[in-house]
C-alpha cells in the first residue's frame, strides 16, 4: 500500500471512532510494511476509575490488495475490576461506531435504556428506543434530546426528553410534554355528509394500526379496506363544501395526523388550524409514564404511589386543575385519596369482562387511559376512572355516557360537585406534586440513581 492508501485507511478508522494514537499508527504502519496478511493492533484508554482496550482485526484483501477492518473487540474494566468484552463485526449497515460500542460494553447504554423505559415510549409511532439511542450515542454527545409525538382524538401530544451526561454517565431527570387539545366539532350536514356520523365511523378505526386500514397482498400494492375507502370519499366530498371544508380539516387532524399515508393528505389549512389552537405544556419527572402525562394534560386523574412533597400513607389519585397555574407556572394539582385500586378493580370486575382482560383494564384506568372492552355483539364500551365520584364512567362507542350504578344501591346518588371558588381552590389544589422542584441542596429521594 502506498502512503495515500495508508492515510485513507487511517482516515476510515478515525471516522468509525477509533483514536488514531501514535502507538496505534506505528503498529499499523509496521505490519503493512511487513506485508502481513492479517494483524491485530491495539490501544488502551485509561480513565480515572476504568480502562478500555480496543483490539482491531485488519485483513489484507487479496483482490484489491488493500487492508480492511474485519472486526474489533472492546474490553472494559470498571473500578471494581469487573471485566466485560464483546466483538463487533460489520453488518449490512456497516460496523458499530466505537463510541456506541464503548457505551454498550461499559453498561452505559443499558443504564440509559433502563432510565428511559419508565416512559414506555415504544407506544408512540415511529419510536424505536434502542435504534434511537444507538444513533445518539454513536455521536458521544454531552447532551441530546429525544423527541416523539402521538395523535389521539383528544389532541396531539409532543414529548421532548432531555438527556445529559454527568461524570461520563447519562441521566434523565425530566421531560416536557406539550398537548394541543382538539376543541369540540360543531357537526352538521354538508354536501350530503352527516359529520357526526362520519366522526363515529372514524372513531371506530384504529388509525395507528395499518392492518385496520389496508388489505395487504403479496403480489400487489396495498389497497384500502372498503370502510376506509368510504371514509376517505366522504372526507373528499365534505371538503368541497365551504363550511364543510373546515370540519373536514378538524376530522382529519383528529384521526389522521400521524396515520400512515393519510397524514400526507392533510391540507395546509388543517395544519394552519392546528397551529392556531392553544397548547398545554408541563414538565414531568422521567419516572412518570408518558401516556400518564398525556392523560393528566387531558384533565383525567392518575393513581400514583410516589412523587409527593409530603408523606402519604396510601396511593392517591392526582388530577390537574387545567384552569389555574401556581406561582411556579405549573398546573395546580388535586389529590383524591378516597378511591383505592381495590375499589376500582371491584367495579371493573362487575362488568362482563374476562378476569385477565379486567386486570389490564385496571392498569389502564390507573394510568388515566380511556380503556374499552367489547360486548358479545362486538360493540365497544369505553371506561374512564372517576375517583372523585368513586366510580367508573361508562361510554358508548360514540362516547355518549351510559348511566350505571356500580354501587348496586337504589339510593346512591353521585357526590355533589363543590364550586371552585377561591377559598375552595386553596383547599383542594396545591403546587403540582407531580413535578415540584426540591429546594437547592435537598436530595430528591424519588430520583433513581445510577
Amino acid at each position: 500500500m502506498n502512503e495515500e492508501e495508508i492515510q485513507g485507511l487511517l482516515l476510515y478508522l478515525g471516522s468509525v471512532g477509533f483514536q488514531i494514537l501514535p502507538s496505534l499508527e506505528r503498529q499499523i504502519r509496521a505490519n503493512i510494511a511487513d506485508d502481513v496478511l492479517e494483524f491485530s493492533p491495539r490501544y488502551e484508554v485509561q480513565m480515572v476509575e476504568e480502562k478500555t482496550e480496543y483490539v482491531l482485526h485488519l485483513l489484507k484483501d487479496q483482490q484489491f490488495q488493500k487492508y480492511r477492518l474485519a472486526d474489533y473487540r472492546v474490553l472494559h474494566i470498571d473500578a471494581s475490576g469487573k471485566r466485560n468484552s464483546r466483538n463487533f463485526s460489520p453488518t449490512a449497515q456497516g460496523i458499530c461506531n466505537v463510541n456506541l460500542s464503548y457505551a454498550i460494553v461499559s453498561g452505559r447504554m443499558d443504564d440509559l435504556f433502563e432510565k428511559l423505559s419508565y416512559l414506555n415510549l415504544e407506544e408512540f409511532p415511529g419510536v424505536h428506543l434502542v435504534q434511537n439511542l444507538e444513533e445518539k450515542l454513536s455521536q458521544n454527545p454531552d447532551y441530546f434530546e429525544l423527541k416523539c409525538s402521538r395523535n389521539e382524538p383528544e389532541g396531539f401530544i409532543e414529548f421532548n426528553i432531555q438527556v445529559s451526561k454527568t461524570d461520563g454517565w447519562y441521566s434523565v431527570d425530566t421531560y416536557t410534554a406539550v398537548l394541543t387539545p382538539y376543541p369540540p366539532i360543531h357537526h352538521g350536514i354538508y354536501n350530503g355528509i352527516n359529520t357526526s356520523d362520519l366522526d363515529d365511523q372514524m372513531r371506530s378505526i384504529d388509525w395507528h394500526d395499518d392492518r385496520e386500514l389496508f388489505i395487504f397482498q403479496s403480489d400487489s400494492e396495498p389497497e384500502f379496506k372498503p370502510k376506509v375507502g368510504e371514509i376517505q370519499e366522504q372526507i373528499h366530498r365534505l371538503s368541497l363544501d365551504m363550511v364543510g371544508a373546515d370540519i373536514a380539516d378538524q376530522l382529519q387532524l383528529k384521526y389522521w395526523t400521524d396515520a400512515t399515508f393519510f397524514s400526507d393528505t392533510l391540507q395546509q389549512s388543517a395544519w394552519d388550524y392546528m397551529d392556531s389552537l392553544q397548547k398545554r405544556a408541563e414538565n414531568f419527572p422521567a419516572e412518570l409514564e408518558a401516556k400518564a402525562a398525556f392523560n393528566l394534560l387531558c384533565g383525567r386523574a392518575i393513581l400514583q404511589d410516589s412523587y409527593y412533597l409530603e408523606a402519604q400513607d396510601k396511593p392517591a389519585w392526582i388530577q390537574f386543575d387545567l384552569t389555574t397555574r401556581g406561582s411556579d407556572g405549573r398546573y395546580l394539582s388535586k389529590v383524591i385519596t378516597s378511591f383505592s385500586e381495590d375499589q376500582l378493580a371491584n367495579i371493573v370486575q362487575a362488568l362482563p369482562i374476562p378476569y385477565e382482560i379486567s386486570r389490564q383494564i385496571v392498569l389502564d384506568l390507573k394510568r388515566g387511559d380511556i380503556s374499552y372492552f367489547a360486548l358479545p355483539d362486538d360493540k365497544k364500551i369505553f371506561l374512564e376512572a372517576n375517583p372523585e365520584q368513586q366510580t367508573v364512567n361508562v361510554y358508548s362507542q360514540d362516547m355518549r355516557p351510559i348511566q350505571v350504578n356500580f354501587h348496586f344501591d337504589p339510593d346512591w346518588q353521585p357526590l355533589q360537585k363543590i364550586e371552585n371558588n377561591k377559598m375552595e381552590l386553596q383547599r383542594k389544589f396545591r403546587q403540582n406534586i407531580i413535578h415540584a422542584e426540591y429546594p437547592p441542596g435537598h436530595s430528591n429521594r424519588f430520583r433513581r440513581n445510577r
